[in-house]
């Protein structure tokens, strides 16, 4: 989880009607991490550079900190 922020998450409801349902079955809820059970929270800078540094090893231009490049002419 990272906090702090929001999120979605897909949520399936059931039909214990034996006529069905109607309408859908899926919904999108939103959700923060102090409503959910996180093995871990984090904040976005650290989230953001254990990606950068994951990936640093095939994309040279990343330093392995999680900051925004700035961008560079030519390579859009």
């Amino acid at each position: 989880c990272i906090s702090p922020s929001k999120g979605i998450q897909l949520v399936t409801r059931s039909c214990l009607d034996l006529r069905g349902c109607d309408g859908l079955n899926r919904n999108i809820q939103i959700c923060s991490p102090a409503r959910m059970d996180c093995n871990e929270v984090q904040s976005p800078f650290k989230y953001a550079s254990d990606i950068c540094q994951r990936y640093s090893k095939s994309v040279k231009q990343l330093s392995g900190i999680g900051m925004q490049l700035s961008s560079t002419p030519g390579k859009i």
